[in-house]
């Protein structure tokens, strides 16, 4: 099964439309849709890169980007899991943008490196 993706334009507008939304749920105080969107962004991105999980796109990627994609894997990945399959407990606190912040920097490479490649074709 071949992972390469050849529609450019078919892949932008999907992009474009999920960092809109996570735009406007960070905007609006929605910590947990703006951690999940995030992390559908990873889900959905690594065939762009000629892998099928962004796992591999970790390990294939150049030295000057392994670190922040791995903190994305490992950081960002791990704490909306965290929040999608936590369980309700008697003492409950809704996540603050504290959560998110640290993961901006990598996420912006992130989407710079894909514009990159959309524009090579």
């Amino acid at each position: 099964r071949d992972y390469k993706v050849t529609g450019v334009q078919t892949c932008a507008l999907p992009i474009l439309l999920m960092c809109r939304e996570i735009n406007s749920c960070f905007a609006h105080g929605n910590v947990v849709a703006t951690m999940l969107l995030m992390r559908a962004v990873l889900n959905y991105l690594p065939p762009l890169f000629g892998q099928t999980t962004f796992e591999q796109v970790v390990a294939q990627t150049n030295r000057s980007l392994k670190e922040s994609f791995r903190h994305l894997e490992s950081g960002l990945r791990k704490i909306a899991d965290y929040h999608t399959h936590r369980r309700i407990k008697a003492t409950e606190f809704y996540p603050t943008p504290a959560q998110v912040e640290p993961f901006k920097p990598q996420f912006e490479l992130l989407l710079q490196e894909v514009l990159a490649r959309m524009q090579a074709g």
